[in-house]
């Protein structure tokens, strides 16, 4: 006598089930491209050129998942806009957000590796900045040499610029360095303490010298292999606008499936007894 009622509990939990799975299912494929394009965006090489706050705004997309599936379950059935909210616009924020970080990683590519230091503000003052640490690095040495009797290319194998009492007043640094303070301000060389700061990570991480052109390395003692724009310019050519041309291709074919469910799906739930 109880087993219809058993079976008829077993496809309610069934039903309940197979809804949490679509929606993990939606939210899964949108997560994985948000991610992507956040991590693209918040890396170092490409945060120094990108408004990164903008990528943020994909920060809404597991708002509007949550908030479907809270309406679902206050109405134990599904709701047509919804889930035609969910389906549609995420879809067209993660689109337009991919397609933007392409064309700015195409743009990007083609200025970064271009030999002209003025194609960009961004890469004017970072060869700006590159130049005003030179200099500081080799006034030091310089100085170094003269108080204590080195050779300059000696001092120059052996010491970078951030042992410089001068970087490290320049760069907001307090604490004391190997080598000695010179009695020239540091007034000249203040305002690059961000462009340094990401210099110094290029030449750490992606073992490149100077910025337009390939130079001597000031923070790292890695054989550099090529100039950090050049390096940067990989970044986006490379990594930046291939995952950002698949987060396009990926909603493009999300959206269009999409918009065939929900027409198609119209008629099916209306047989049903559904509200559609």
């Amino acid at each position: 006598r109880w087993r219809p009622a058993i079976r008829g509990r077993r496809c309610r939990r069934s039903a309940r089930l197979g809804r949490r799975v679509r929606e993990a299912s939606r939210q899964f494929s949108r997560q994985v491209p948000m991610c992507n394009l956040l991590i693209m965006a918040r890396s170092t090489e490409v945060a120094y050129f990108t408004m990164v706050e903008f990528y943020y705004v994909v920060a809404v997309i597991p708002v509007i998942i949550l908030v479907t599936h809270f309406v679902h379950m206050q109405r134990g059935a599904p709701n047509k806009v919804a889930m035609a909210v969910t389906l549609i616009v995420p879809s067209l924020l993660l689109l337009a957000c991919g397609n933007r970080q392409y064309m700015q990683a195409v743009s990007m590519t083609d200025r970064l590796a271009a030999s002209d230091c003025n194609a960009m503000p961004q890469k004017q003052k970072l060869q700006q900045a590159w130049e005003a640490a030179h200099d500081l690095w080799m006034g030091c040495l310089n100085e170094t040499s003269t108080l204590y009797g080195y050779d300059v290319a000696t001092l120059q194998r052996s010491f970078r610029i951030q042992d410089c009492d001068e970087y490290l007043d320049a760069a907001g640094a307090n604490s004391r360095s190997r080598l000695s303070r010179s009695t020239r301000g540091t007034g000249s060389y203040l305002g690059y303490a961000e462009e340094w700061a990401y210099l110094r990570y290029l030449e750490e991480n992606h073992f490149c010298g100077g910025w337009c052109t390939p130079r001597v390395q000031l923070w790292s003692h890695v054989r550099s292999k090529d100039s950090c724009s050049n390096a940067v310019a990989d970044v986006f050519g490379w990594y930046v606008q291939p995952h950002a041309a698949e987060v396009c291709s990926v909603m493009v074919v999300t959206f269009t499936v999409s918009a065939i469910v929900l027409v198609l799906l119209g008629p099916i739930m209306r047989k049903s007894g559904f509200d559609w």
